[in-house]
């Protein structure tokens, strides 16, 4: 078996007056189980207090409910099932053993650990005078509720086997997506070391807005002053992005540059190259892998006569490029009827949002002069409907 298959620990409490919902949960554990191990390398191991090994005393000091807290703490999923019973106490306490085990996952729920809490009540009818349990039950749905901490309700078994085989599915895709999430984003950094140690591992590298483009002559470009907090916003976001998703795979050694301050041991480093063709270092760097002819595409800043375009290697036609042309400006044109034309922004056009098309690129920096501890150095090649992009489907025929 794969040494990076997940197993997900379930903990399945439930009184005895929900016993035909117990058989019901582990039939359907046992089917999610079946199918998502070989499709999603993922094991679910049940974990029911039943189940737990006998303590002798003087041997031990741990009481079994304390042995089932400590599984509690531990679990990914935890299933609770209630009817009228809550369940029993242990000596010495007078909170329902049930009700301790709820509160250490609320606990770790406000820590923000990764557990999924799992509540079903079966409906209860009017009962004028309800035993003291079936009062602690709709006390506990009450703190549930004031806490906003979802569960369910359900008619019978055959209604709690459909809700509940809905639920599982979907906590275990979303557990399994994650760990998919992380494989795959952990093949797409590919960073290696150098020999020489650098200031950093991996430098990110944007270009920032230079006030210039703002300052257009034309008046037809005037709009270009309202677009800029929104460009700004984008290049923040894109920063935020790529922080988050080296933080799934645990890398640390990282540094935000902007093109006026490449450090200048960069050539030691993994490189992530944003925003082209804004960028004119990553700019020059793509043109290198053109030149090798390792790059499958090529990026045409905008001109005063000329759209911006992205030409992409055609390998059925010789190695030829063919055009790409950015659909920016006719979609705004067609979107705004004309009125992007004739100077001011105009507040009817506020709330239309404009999308491009984007690239993100991967080469492997095959320079021979730098000595490698470990892999290989990589350039990380970011573009996307940046200012650029926004230029270019600015223009006016």
């Amino acid at each position: 078996m794969a040494t990076d298959v997940r197993e997900l620990k379930l903990f399945v409490a439930s009184p005895n007056d929900v016993a035909a919902e117990r058989q019901i949960a582990e039939l359907v554990i046992n089917e999610v189980d079946n199918n998502f191990r070989n499709l999603f390398e993922t094991i679910l191991k049940v974990i029911k207090w039943e189940k737990q090994p006998p303590l002798t005393q003087p041997m031990t000091r741990i009481s079994i409910q304390e042995e089932i807290n400590e599984k509690v703490k531990t679990c990914d999923i935890f299933i609770l099932l209630l009817y009228k019973r809550i369940g029993s106490r242990e000596e010495g306490y007078d909170v329902p053993n049930t009700k301790r085990e709820i509160d250490i996952i609320l606990k770790r729920i406000e820590r923000n650990e990764k557990v999924m809490l799992l509540t079903y009540f079966r409906q209860l009818k009017e009962n004028e005078d309800p035993g003291e349990q079936e009062i602690e039950v709709k006390e506990l749905r009450t703190l549930l509720e004031k806490d906003r901490i979802w569960h369910s309700t359900y008619k019978d078994i055959y209604d709690f086997e459909r809700q509940f085989t809905h639920h599982l599915y979907q906590t275990v895709l979303r557990f399994s997506w994650e760990t998919t999430k992380k494989k795959a984003t952990k093949h797409f950094w590919q960073l290696g070391e150098a020999e020489r140690r650098p200031s950093t591992n991996l430098a990110i590298i944007y270009p920032p807005i230079d006030r210039s483009y703002t300052e257009k002559e034309d008046p037809d470009c005037y709009w270009h002053k309202r677009l800029f907090p929104n460009v700004v916003y984008e290049d923040y976001r894109a920063l935020q992005k790529i922080q988050k998703s080296l933080g799934i795979i645990g890398h640390r050694d990282y540094r935000i540059f902007t093109t006026s301050n490449i450090p200048k041991d960069v050539k030691y480093m993994n490189r992530v190259w944003l925003c082209l063709p804004r960028n004119q270092n990553a700019m020059f760097q793509l043109k290198n892998y053109i030149d090798e002819g390792r790059s499958q595409f090529l990026i045409i800043p905008r001109t005063k006569n000329r759209y911006a375009q992205i030409k992409w290697k055609n390998k059925s036609n010789n190695n030829n490029f063919f055009t790409i042309n950015s659909p920016l400006y006719t979609y705004l044109e067609l979107q705004r009827g004309g009125e992007m034309k004739g100077g001011e922004w105009k507040a009817s056009l506020e709330r239309i949002v404009a999308k491009d098309f984007a690239i993100f690129s991967r080469f492997i920096d095959k320079s021979k002069y730098i000595d490698k501890r470990s892999g290989n150095l990589y350039d990380y090649i970011f573009c996307w409907n940046s200012w650029a992009w926004h230029m270019g489907g600015s223009m006016v025929s």
